[in-house]
């Protein structure tokens, strides 16, 4: 039974093992936001990567360029407007253009549209690179590791059990040899 069952541990600990080396890499990728500004582009926001852990609130900045007047509207992953409402759990103030999503799930994740309202500079065959941005949210559930920390516990007691019990063994044998005058084989 036990041979049926370390393969399976031992692929629940890679699989841990890479998600939280992925996570590390991703966290560490977004230390420094990067702004989607350029001097075409009507709209902008503070960071392009939202990255959350699951049941955190996070927020973003969606801004348009000085001198432009009009509102923002956010979009949701599945392209559905989100709500204004300070009540929803995902909203976004009109007059700042800051998204919020509180307690958030692994379901938020996706790409969040921030769109400019269409004013003449918008209507044009390129208006959707100027007057649109995409926020990429991430929002990630870490691993609980207390199986695998209690696993590794076991294994390694086990094999110092088995370490004491060959060194017990090997002593006792030399006592034996000697005291009958025995040479070892």
């Amino acid at each position: 039974m036990t041979n049926d069952l370390l393969p399976v541990l031992s692929e629940v600990c890679f699989q841990r093992t890479v998600t939280l080396v992925i996570f590390l890499f991703q966290s560490c990728s977004s230390w420094y936001p990067v702004r989607s500004e350029s001097t075409k582009d009507f709209i902008s926001l503070d960071q392009t990567q939202l990255m959350l852990e699951q049941g955190t609130t996070g927020d973003v900045t969606c801004s348009l360029r000085k001198g432009e007047t009009g509102a923002v509207t956010w979009v949701d992953p599945l392209g559905q407007p989100v709500s204004v409402s300070n009540r929803s759990r995902i909203h976004y103030d009109r007059d700042t253009g800051r998204l919020m999503l509180t307690h958030a799930n692994v379901s938020d994740s996706g790409y969040y549209i921030c769109a400019f309202n269409l004013t003449e500079g918008c209507r044009d065959a390129d208006a959707g690179r100027r007057c649109n941005v995409t926020l990429d949210c991430r929002v990630y559930a870490m691993p609980a590791y207390l199986i695998d920390g209690i696993v590794i516990l076991v294994i390694n007691g086990v094999l110092l059990a088995i370490l004491v019990a060959c060194f017990i063994h090997s002593k006792v044998y030399d006592q034996r040899l000697r005291k009958y005058g025995l040479q070892k084989l």
